[in-house]
């Protein structure tokens, strides 16, 4: 799923570029990156471990905001004559908040597996009330995978940068200009000036994660996926490169 998260962001990012909206891109592409270093930290070893990992802190986030829903519920009914506790539809079964949150917990105890990630998040959570999955192994922070990843200058150049996007810090640079009687405006909206660096980077992101998945989980693929870049590679060197 995290595989599929990626190439929907990708596939989101080629819409708005047909579009000459690379600014709005640019959240997409950091979205895109964070998946890209964990899909390579899962591939890299221990897959499965880590992929248990990956769904076990989905599920605890998941109940950590069903908690604080269930706390919100309560406060309403403290103050409420209403003392009626809200049901929820999810295919096609009413549940209240407290038995999603049993249902959805059950996969904690499903395996041994299970079990050991789980209490290894129970353990992490001493320190950090909310860890992230991949601190199971190590790593405590994006920029700690991509130094496991060697990837580093692409955090420091490209996920820095984004994350600019992402907080609203980069509204001014780039969006305006002067004309040649020195009058400054702004830019107009679905404007082009960025659509080739943000390409780059998605390609690169693209391409990077299909050749390693295909190398370690689908190698049988390997040589039909190196035909098929051989072909694309002068396409992709004239997108890249200018």
């Amino acid at each position: 799923m995290l595989l599929r998260h990626f190439l929907e962001l990708i596939d989101s990012i080629s819409i708005l570029i047909r579009q000459s909206c690379p600014e709005p891109a640019k959240l997409l592409l950091r979205g895109a990156l964070e998946s890209y270093f964990s899909i390579l930290f899962i591939l890299k070893d221990n897959s499965r471990k880590k992929s248990i990992a990956f769904i076990v802190s989905d599920i605890l986030g998941g109940n950590a905001s069903i908690d604080r829903m269930i706390k919100t519920e309560d406060e309403r009914l403290n103050n409420s004559k209403d003392k009626t506790r809200k049901r929820f539809h999810i295919n096609d079964k009413e549940w209240n908040l407290e038995e999603i949150k049993k249902e959805r917990s059950k996969i904690l105890e499903s395996s041994d597996e299970f079990k050991e990630v789980y209490a290894l998040f129970e353990k992490l959570k001493k320190k950090n009330n909310y860890p992230k999955w991949y601190q199971c192994f190590g790593p405590n922070s994006i920029r700690d995978l991509a130094v496991v990843l060697n990837e580093e200058d692409l955090y420091l150049h490209l996920y820095t940068n984004l994350s600019a996007s992402i907080h609203a810090t980069d509204v001014i640079a780039g969006k305006g200009s002067q004309n040649k009687n020195d009058k400054s405006h702004i830019t107009q909206i679905r404007y082009w000036g960025n659509t080739h660096t943000v390409t780059k980077h998605t390609l690169h992101l693209a391409i990077t994660i299909l050749r390693e998945y295909v190398a370690i989980r689908v190698p049988t693929y390997s040589t039909q996926f190196k035909n098929w870049f051989a072909s694309m590679q002068q396409e992709i060197n004239n997108i890249t490169s200018h």
